[in-house]
């Protein structure tokens, strides 16, 4: 019996024709995920499955606030736990 696959292994490959303006724009995207191509086109298809299912709703501007809702208590949380873990190293005021 072999290991269990690891569901986020990355073992597909992607090969695609873009026109420039495409390309320029992914280019930029990957110059923010630090030169990271990869990580530029697989944040790209994460946007596009996020912004399909919203415009596949039932009802598009309520999902959309929704997602908006859940993405900022999202953040709220992390900056939350970010926080807690510089306070407790000692880096928080008293």
């Amino acid at each position: 019996m072999g290991r269990p696959r690891n569901p986020n292994r990355m073992s597909r490959m992607i090969q695609a024709r873009v026109t420039d303006p495409q390309y320029d724009w992914l280019v930029e995207r990957a110059i923010a995920e630090e030169g990271d191509m990869s990580a530029a086109i697989r944040g790209t298809i994460d946007l596009a499955r996020i912004f399909t299912d919203l415009l596949h709703s039932t009802d598009p501007p309520k999902a959309l606030k929704e997602f908006l809702r859940h993405s900022h208590e999202e953040q709220l949380r992390e900056e939350a736990e970010l926080r807690k873990g510089h306070d407790d190293r000692g880096g928080g005021a008293s």
